[in-house]
């Protein structure tokens, strides 16, 4: 039997006014306002609740056999309920039926809060909060979109009472995998790892829609024959989608077309999905062997568009730098402007890719070109620096302050 977990990622970066313009109150702009409305309104109603359609849809006729797991950032959630509340309001009404699960996951979508214990607690108990003042509970599940972490990052996670963590394997090698699930009597804390099985992933990310509209069967046959190929027997594969990068990527005819592939696969005898919760289930690892974990290691690397040009290193060591010192300054006011200015997004429109028409035109991206999306956040990482610097340099003055009275 081949068991496949489903999961959405939304996330929707709040889009930055120009360096220009950037000032303390930059976000005020009307024009950037403007643009980042309509680029929400778009998303939702071109990706996000077509997709919640497909869910609905293929749950009622499957008697809840699809349970599809949502990973949401929290800055996706704020736009949401500011531009398109319908889209929160559907995705409750989601939950209550039973038809998804919702993962825990980093606030700001940001890879520089795994770096420092302190900043990526932070985020989870942030995002925690929201989705329980949202959904009225708090996920035990923790979805981890970063494709970098440092090699403490696991054994970090014992203190934020989750379960298990779903995340890619680019930073995680055979001996930490193998540690949590070499003896499955689990002890109090411990964490369950997930790999992002992307070898299947990208066959999901990447269907062709209109060969599977045209040759259904045909078509959809050979994509459950290389999924169960793909698939282990005594592991589940964890199956990512990027609901929210691409433009247009699931309106509604696309709906349609997956309602059909997944009624399929639901009828096939030797497939099952499982919900995000099930996989913590003892039987879908049993007789996990020693020999399994490189082979399902070697198929949760993300090859992503991260970290492959000199901006977004440079823009990396940035991030890195400013959290550490804003940890130290400890500022509300600062922390709320940072959870923003850290989104992973900002880094990745510097990707090299955007260059290419193809490319641009399938992806959202608020700039013409790499060079252009630098330029813009690293002024803006600047600005925001200097307004760090000038926040320490009062510190002492406050302190000296308050010690005279």
């Amino acid at each position: 039997m081949k068991r496949f977990c489903f999961c959405a990622e939304i996330h929707i970066p709040t889009i930055l006014p120009r360096h220009k313009t950037y000032t303390r109150d930059g976000e005020n702009d009307s024009r950037h306002l403007r643009r980042e409305e309509q680029t929400v309104k778009k998303i939702a109603s071109e990706n996000i609740l077509p997709f919640f359609q497909f869910v609905q849809k293929i749950n009622s006729v499957s008697e809840k056999k699809f349970k599809t797991g949502i990973s949401i950032s929290g800055i996706a959630l704020t736009l949401l309920q500011k531009y398109a509340p319908e889209v929160i309001a559907r995705l409750s009404s989601l939950k209550q039926n039973g038809y998804i699960e919702l993962f825990s996951e980093t606030w700001s979508n940001s890879a520089v809060s795994g770096f420092n214990k302190n900043s990526f607690r932070r985020q989870v108990q942030q995002h925690d909060r929201l989705m329980q003042s949202y959904f009225g509970e708090v996920p035990q599940l923790l979805y981890v979109n970063s494709p970098v972490y440092p090699d403490d990052f696991i054994d970090n996670l014992s203190g934020l009472n989750k379960k298990a963590v779903f995340i890619n394997s680019n930073m995680l090698n055979e001996s930490i995998f193998q540690k949590f699930f070499g003896v499955r009597i689990k002890t109090d804390g411990e964490v369950l790892v997930f790999p992002i099985n992307y070898a299947m992933s990208k066959l999901m990310q990447e269907l062709d829609f209109n060969l599977l509209q045209q040759k259904t069967p045909y078509y959809s046959r050979g994509v459950i024959r290389r999924l169960k190929k793909q698939g282990f027997d005594n592991f589940p594969s964890v199956i990512n989608f990027n609901l929210t990068r691409e433009k247009c990527f699931f309106h509604l005819s696309r709906s349609l077309t997956w309602e059909k592939l997944f009624k399929e696969m639901l009828a096939d005898s030797d497939t099952e999905f499982i919900s995000p919760a099930e996989t913590l289930d003892a039987k879908n690892t049993e007789g996990l062997k020693e020999t399994d974990f490189s082979e399902i290691l070697s198929r949760a690397t993300l090859f992503d568009v991260w970290m492959k040009n000199n901006y977004q290193v440079e823009a990396f060591k940035q991030q890195l730098n400013i959290d550490a010192r804003l940890n130290a300054v400890n500022s509300g006011a600062l922390f709320r402007e940072w959870d923003i200015l850290q989104d992973m997004d900002h880094l990745y429109y510097m990707d090299d890719k955007f260059a290419g028409k193809r490319f641009a035109t399938r992806h959202f991206n608020p700039f013409r070109g790499p060079a252009a999306a630098y330029e813009n956040y690293m002024e803006i990482l600047n600005k925001f620096s200097d307004k760090i610097q000038s926040r320490t340099a009062l510190r002492p003055a406050v302190l000296n302050d308050k010690s005279n009275v």
